[in-house]
């Protein structure tokens, strides 16, 4: 597996952890995760952590997406069922934006 690929593998992690959480937003149940720090402070996890895997910028370690999937209440698989949901081109379409953002940034500076 090249480093595109790897890359392409944790934005899709990233998009599928949005998912759940937007998911959570709009069907509200007790108890429910519906922000990166809920789901950071559930999963017993530094925040810093949980929004770089959301961001696609970090390479979870499995004790991570454990605790992630603990965090949100629900089976590791259900986790990679929603993984498996998000297409290559929706993570090529995120890391686009990404590097567009931060050009942005950049010129600011």
């Amino acid at each position: 597996m090249n480093d595109n690929q790897k890359l392409i593998i944790r934005h899709r992690l990233g998009l599928a952890l949005q998912k759940l959480l937007e998911q959570n937003k709009q069907a509200p149940a007790k108890n429910a995760v519906n922000s990166l720090h809920q789901l950071a402070t559930a999963a017993d996890i530094e925040y810093y952590i949980v929004q770089n895997v959301s961001a696609g910028k970090k390479d979870p370690q499995f004790t991570t997406l454990v605790s992630i999937a603990s965090g949100f209440n629900i089976p590791l698989s259900e986790l990679i069922a929603h993984f498996e949901t998000i297409t290559d081109e929706a993570a090529l379409k995120q890391i686009e934006q990404q590097k567009k953002n931060a050009k942005k940034k950049a010129k600011r500076k």
